[in-house]
C-alpha cells in the first residue's frame, strides 16, 4: 500500500486518532531498509493509554502488531471513551455509515456514503493505493484492524468475499482503485469479539486526507 511500515496511534478516550509512516518526514535510508529499524516522530497531545499499531508485509504475509505505551503530563484524556454517531461532517463533507446490525465471528460489510452541500462528491482519489484506509479499534484497546475500502463499478459483479484464519483476506477488488471514483465506499471485516469499536475511516480527495470518526456496537 506504497508504504513499507504503517503506524497507527490510537489514544484510550478515542479522540486522537493518527496514521504516519516512518519515510513521511523523509526517504527511508538504504540502512533502515536492510536492518529494518525505522523511527517515527510524535507528539502525544494528552497523557494517558494509547494503542500503537505497526503494519508491514513479511514476505507474502500482511503483519499487524499492536502494543500500548503510557504517557505522562497534562492534560489528560478523559475519563470514558469518546462515541460518535453514524452520521458527521468531516472536513466540510458529511459522511454516513452504514454497517447493518453487525454480529462478532461474522463478516460484516461497512458502507461509507460522502457527500458535500448534498450532493455527492465524485473526486476522490486513492490514498495509498486504496479507496480508504479503516483502522477499527476496540474501546477497551483489546482488538485492532487495518482494513481498507473498495469500490465497485456500476453493473459489475461483486468480488467474492475470501475469509482466512477468521479474518477476511485482501481482494483484487482492493488493488484496482480508479483514479477518481465517487461512493459509496465498501469494506469488510470480522469484529473479533462483543462490545463498542471506534472505526477510523480515512479517505482523500485532491491533496487532503479526511479522517473520520464512527462507534459501531457488535454484539
Amino acid at each position: 500500500m506504497d508504504k513499507l511500515i504503517h503506524v497507527v496511534i490510537v489514544s484510550e478516550d478515542e479522540t486522537v486518532f493518527e496514521h504516519i509512516h516512518p519515510d513521511d518526514v523523509h526517504p527511508l535510508t538504504q540502512q533502515e531498509i536492510d536492518t529494518s529499524t525505522f523511527t517515527v516522530g510524535y507528539t502525544f497531545p494528552k497523557s494517558g493509554t494509547y494503542l500503537i499499531s505497526v503494519d508491514y508485509a513479511h514476505g507474502l504475509a500482511l503483519e499487524s502488531k499492536q502494543f500500548k505505551v503510557e504517557v505522562a503530563g497534562l492534560p489528560t484524556q478523559a475519563s470514558q471513551p469518546q462515541e460518535y454517531a453514524s452520521v458527521g461532517n468531516f472536513g466540510g463533507y458529511q459522511v454516513l455509515l452504514d454497517y447493518g446490525e453487525p454480529f462478532a465471528g461474522e463478516v460484516t460489510t461497512i458502507r461509507y456514503t460522502i457527500t458535500k452541500d448534498g450532493q455527492p462528491v465524485t473526486d476522490l482519489v486513492p490514498y495509498l493505493s486504496a479507496a480508504m484506509h479503516v483502522s477499527v479499534v476496540k474501546n477497551d484497546l483489546s482488538a485492532f484492524l487495518h482494513i481498507h475500502g473498495e469500490v465497485h463499478p456500476p453493473g459489475q459483479p461483486l468480488p467474492p468475499i475470501i475469509v482466512k484464519n477468521g479474518q477476511v483476506l485482501h481482494s483484487m477488488a482492493m488493488m484496482m482503485t480508479p483514479d477518481h471514483f465517487s461512493s459509496p465506499v465498501e469494506a469488510h471485516l470480522i469484529f473479533p469479539s462483543a462490545g463498542l469499536y471506534t472505526i477510523w475511516g480515512e479517505f482523500k480527495v485532491g491533496d487532503q486526507v479526511i479522517p473520520t470518526s464512527f462507534t459501531v456496537k457488535v454484539e
